[in-house]
């Protein structure tokens, strides 16, 4: 945890604050569900096999462990390309080469500059993110809304 919660000179919205919590050791008496969906169709068995021994550990340890269900956990996927693209979408705009980003050469237009860093800051699979997130933008979303209302 140390190491991704540590600064990252190159990442702006990094914090310069050393990690320092430690999770207290006692957990007897702590009730931890363990929903089924977790251990599901697609699941890695290596996966599986490592979250068992932790939970293993954790019912050593004094903790109970107690099965449970998440039925919407079926949608979760789906729910995370809406959520994650939107988010690209609107966290990712602030990379224009101006506040944040890479410089752009203002020997070009504006434009060709600005198209140029965005290239070259966002691979293939950001830049289409970033398309998705903008067709489901609020705005986006309440366009399409009213046009099927009209």
């Amino acid at each position: 945890m140390g190491v991704i919660a540590g600064y990252d000179r190159h990442d702006s919205t990094s914090l310069d604050k050393p990690y320092n919590h430690t999770p207290e050791a006692d957990i007897k008496g702590l009730k931890i569900g363990i929903p089924e969906e977790y251990f599901g169709k697609g699941v890695d068995p290596q996966v599986v096999s490592v979250v068992k021994k932790a939970i293993g550990k954790f019912e050593e340890l004094g903790a109970t462990t107690i099965p449970c269900s998440i039925p919407s956990m079926e949608y979760a996927l789906a729910a995370y390309y809406v959520i994650c693209t939107s988010e690209a979408s609107s966290n990712l705009a602030r990379f224009d080469g101006v506040r944040y980003g890479p410089a752009p050469d203002t020997r070009k237009s504006w434009h060709d500059a600005y198209q140029e860093v965005r290239r070259e800051a966002f691979g293939t699979e950001v830049r289409r993110r970033i398309m998705l997130g903008r067709s489901r933008s609020p705005a986006g979303i309440t366009g399409n809304i009213m046009q099927r209302h009209r």
